[in-house]
């Protein structure tokens, strides 16, 4: 009879015996056996036993599994590639464990760098990384018969579906010097200045900000514009932020009103020959015929004599505020 073969895969020396019986005869010489010492599976016989007479019989076989080593690590392919950034919420990985392997564990990085399980495997599976904002891996843990583990690792992967942000700033900006005034402007309210258009805090929780720029509808210039815009046009525009990343990604800021009233009631009285006129101020205005008679102006605000400018001083627009007729002609 033979002894000492396994049930199953060992990661021990195994030794298989052929022990000798001769009831009634001339007696055994001795057993026989056999050690293995590597990998191994397959059915085998300690070896041949026999008599004090020369007489021989072959030891039955039987079954030795022996695993030294762990499994390789499995065939992995991908939908997308690895190393960059793309646009997408997820990749898909079709995971095809090596022979010999009789189970494997799933895990994937989290943000901290550690790794969470996701339950064991057998057989081919398709496993998914998914967005959140960081480089996705997975950790794969493979073992055979005996118990001999293995780990392995993924590539990395890097999708990005998530919309970047910014904040909105709006301020009020004079007319003349186009220099910001440091005013904060309310998105709604009236103002007859220009409104500046910027930006704060751009992130994007991925591939990275890529641009920034100003999208303008209504009153003003309709479009989508860079940084900063200043929004001039009398009347309502609306205005947002359109803020797009490095794989295309595209996030808007909440949208804001911008009033501009350049007849903002605000008054002011020159003279002009003689005669008093209150003047409702607007920055480009102009008489609205040809004129003969007109007067320099004094602008105020950037303290610039406009030698070449002429009012109407007949009419109620024309004068932009702040400027003052200092003398005829």
């Amino acid at each position: 009879s033979t002894t000492g073969g396994t049930n199953g895969y060992t990661s021990n020396n195994v030794t298989i015996t052929g022990t000798c019986g001769d009831s009634g005869g001339s007696g055994c010489q001795g057993n026989a056996s056999r050690t293995f010492t590597s990998d191994t599976n397959g059915s085998y016989s300690p070896g041949t036993v026999y008599d004090n007479v020369g007489n021989a019989t072959s030891c039955p076989a039987t079954t030795v599994q022996i695993s030294k080593e762990p499994p390789p690590c499995p065939s992995i392919s991908a939908d997308k590639s690895a190393g960059s950034w793309f646009k997408g919420d997820k990749v898909t990985l079709t995971i095809t464990p090596a022979t010999g392997t009789t189970s494997w564990d799933w895990w994937t990085n989290q943000s901290d760098g550690s790794y969470k399980s996701y339950g064991q495997n057998t057989g081919v599976a398709s496993k998914t990384l998914s967005s959140l904002g960081y480089g996705r891996n997975g950790k794969i843990i493979v073992r055979n018969s005996a118990g001999r583990e293995r780990t392995c690792y993924t590539s990395t992967y890097y999708p990005d579906s998530n919309a970047p942000t910014a904040t909105m700033t709006m301020k009020l900006q004079s007319p003349v010097t186009k220099t910001v005034s440091g005013t904060n402007y309310s998105s709604g309210s009236s103002t007859y200045q220009f409104v500046y258009v910027n930006y704060t805090g751009a992130s994007d929780k991925g591939s990275g900000v890529k641009s920034v720029q100003v999208v303008v509808t209504g009153a003003s210039t309709n479009g989508t514009f860079g940084l900063g815009r200043s929004i001039q046009a009398g009347g309502t525009s609306k205005v947002k932020l359109k803020i797009t990343d490095n794989v295309g990604n595209v996030g808007y800021s909440a949208e804001k009103t911008i009033v501009i009233n350049k007849e903002s009631g605000h008054t002011h009285t020159w003279t002009a020959r003689g005669n008093t006129v209150v003047s409702t101020p607007t920055w480009y205005g102009s008489c609205g015929h040809s004129h003969t008679t007109g007067y320099r102006i004094y602008c105020s605000k950037c303290a610039k004599l406009l030698s070449n400018t002429w009012v109407c001083p007949w009419l109620p627009y024309g004068q932009p505020d702040g400027w003052t007729v200092i003398s005829g002609k």
